[in-house]
């Protein structure tokens, strides 16, 4: 009977935002989880690892061209999802656990196109125009600053959902400690890889009124909004 319980104990705590369900959904797994374990006396400790059957995949896609540097969202995009990014000029690659890892690059492809998207838009707005008229700027110069304000505002974004997560972690002790062991299983698989990866730092530079009009448009994206759809079009596995 304990085993089967605790099974079921781990059944629920993997069913998180992250796994594809809603808000509401995790925190009646969690609440559920944390109920069991109270009544069968059963601790964080008696749990078989629920990530210990599942092992790290590499997931490569080719980067989707845009003309101007899209890496500033990359960090916070796999903080979020535990994922592990690299990239060159050609390919990025994702590695963590497999659902985290289709969801991440899911998310990639859905902002990189959200962008596309929103750039033409504004390139073919009066307020470009406008901008171009009144200012001593290239057209590139303006596409570039509205670039980095769309992408900065999605990746606040997504630095938001991460601590809205954290938080959680903190308020529920039990689910925390889970966590905590799959981004540590990530963390050690990934060094097993020996990968020397060098760490950029860039100063963004931008003008504001490109900049600024960027930010706008990233304000009306949801991240969210698309992981449902893809939950509801059963696109990927999430589960």
């Amino acid at each position: 009977m304990k085993i089967s319980i605790e099974r079921k104990i781990n059944a629920l705590l993997q069913k998180t935002v992250e796994n594809g369900a809603t808000k509401e959904e995790a925190f009646n797994s969690l609440k559920k989880a944390n109920e069991l374990m109270k009544n069968y006396s059963i601790e964080i400790s008696d749990l078989k690892n629920p990530f210990a059957a599942d092992k790290c995949v590499l997931e490569k896609l080719d980067l989707i061209k845009v003309g101007y540097d899209t890496t500033i969202f990359f960090y916070n995009l796999g903080k979020l999802f535990d994922v592990k990014i690299f990239y060159n000029k050609k390919q990025i690659s994702f590695f963590g656990f497999e659902n985290d890892v289709k969801l991440c690059s899911y998310s990639y492809t859905l902002i990189i196109n959200s962008l596309l998207n929103e750039k033409q838009l504004f390139q073919n707005s009066s307020k470009y125009r406008a901008i171009k008229e009144s200012t001593s700027l290239h057209g590139r110069t303006i596409s570039s600053d509205f670039v980095k304000g769309y992408l900065l505002e999605v990746s606040s974004k997504m630095g938001l959902l991460y601590n809205e997560r954290v938080s959680e972690m903190q308020q529920n002790t039990k689910y925390g400690l889970v966590v905590s062991k799959k981004e540590e299983l990530v963390k050690n698989s990934f060094n097993d890889l020996n990968m020397k990866l060098r760490k950029v730092k860039k100063n963004i530079r931008y003008n504001k009124v490109g900049f600024n009009a960027g930010k706008e448009r990233g304000k009306d994206f949801n991240l969210t909004q698309g992981l449902n759809e893809v939950k509801r079009n059963n696109t990927i596995r999430l589960n």
